[in-house]
């Protein structure tokens, strides 16, 4: 490889989907900004309940699952008369 050559470079930027838009809007707006730049980024968006801050790969310390498909809010936090959808942890 040459001087004038470099490897490219990609950047990792995982955001919480509970996030504020106008913080999910600077993100992107940085994203295309790096890739203008040449750096490669992946944007992941990641399910995260909306009460307790746990995601599917980080549930809570005793297990939970989403109150439901759509909602952000995990069995944990919801109401004791909510019932789970899906596992995740």
């Amino acid at each position: 490889m040459s001087l004038n050559e470099t490897e490219p470079v990609t950047v990792g930027i995982t955001v919480p989907s509970i996030a504020p838009q106008d913080l999910l809007d600077r993100v992107t707006a940085m994203a295309d900004d790096l890739a203008a730049a040449g750096i490669s980024v992946e944007l992941d968006v990641i399910r995260t309940c909306r009460s307790c801050g746990c995601t599917d790969d980080r549930a809570c310390f005793l297990g939970c699952t989403w109150v439901s498909e759509t909602e952000d809010l995990c069995t944990s936090c919801a109401p004791a008369s909510s019932t789970p959808a899906s596992d995740h942890g």
